[in-house]
């Protein structure tokens, strides 16, 4: 099965094509694609009746000539195919490494774009500072220098960014979406989020006040590490409900974490 042609009909519109087997597996994949409702879904259609109308059991040359018909779209369809045909054991090991191989690249871009949204999405619902604020922000620069610390002890080789927000709730927290498959403790440039919510700074300081204490660096220190333990935690998955043993489980993460955060700040 190759990679499908591409061939100049004329200067407006190039004529699309795949060539696929005709054979029970490929229209019962076929069907199946049709029938899920996905933006392959035409596509699949158009195959099935190419191949049902093809006089040969060899491989046939489907051709894509709707206005919607696009390179992308076709080589979906290929790609969802060969994930069919190696579910299926149809494959030779060479072919599934070479699937793999293509695969890659679309996961990670898939990755990338879900921490991006959600990293957004964080920053503009809990309305983190600016890149102009946190040049001109002293407690930005002060618990910053907190992160960079924490995670200098606790091992960490990657950048980690912190996100100081508006937010007038207690609280402090990593991405779920950032903490999916990832190795923190490995020398990496892709940077991960810390955020901090500017209202557990002033509710924490004002509870201490009110017991005639003082909150300080130090404390702070440990609920950043508290958080930055998380991202060590490899099986810990941030907001995420748990019941019955799976909770114990939760509960025994954020000893872990407490205990993580106090020996980084110590």
């Amino acid at each position: 099965m190759d990679e499908g042609s591409l061939k100049l009909e004329n200067r407006e519109k190039p004529e699309l094509s795949l060539e696929l087997s005709r054979d029970d597996r490929t229209l019962l994949i076929l069907q199946r694609i049709r029938l899920i409702g996905t933006g392959t879904s035409e596509l699949a259609a158009t195959a099935i009746e190419q191949l049902m109308q093809a006089q040969t059991d060899t491989a046939v040359t489907i051709s894509f000539t709707e206005p919607e018909h696009s390179a992308d779209w076709v080589q979906a369809l290929r790609y969802e195919i060969d994930r069919e045909r190696l579910q299926y054991g149809d494959v030779t090991v060479a072919e599934r490494q070479e699937f793999l191989e293509r695969r890659r690249p679309i996961q990670e871009g898939t990755r990338q774009l879900r921490k991006r949204l959600h990293r957004e999405y964080f920053c503009t619902t809990d309305e983190a500072l600016t890149e102009h604020e946190r040049t001109e922000s002293k407690l930005y620069e002060e618990i910053d220098g907190i992160v960079q610390n924490m995670s200098e002890a606790m091992g960490f080789q990657r950048p980690i960014v912190l996100e100081l927000t508006r937010n007038p709730t207690m609280n402090a927290y990593v991405l779920r979406a950032e903490k999916l498959d990832e190795d923190f403790m490995s020398p990496s440039t892709e940077p991960v989020h810390v955020f901090v919510q500017v209202g557990m700074i002033t509710k924490l300081r004002d509870m201490f006040k009110e017991q005639d204490k003082v909150f300080t660096k130090d404390h702070l220190a440990s609920i950043i590490g508290h958080e930055l333990r998380h991202l060590q935690q490899k099986k810990y998955q941030p907001d995420e409900h748990r019941v019955g043993k799976q909770a114990d489980e939760q509960v025994r993460f954020e000893y872990d974490a407490d205990l993580g955060g106090m020996e980084g700040a110590d």
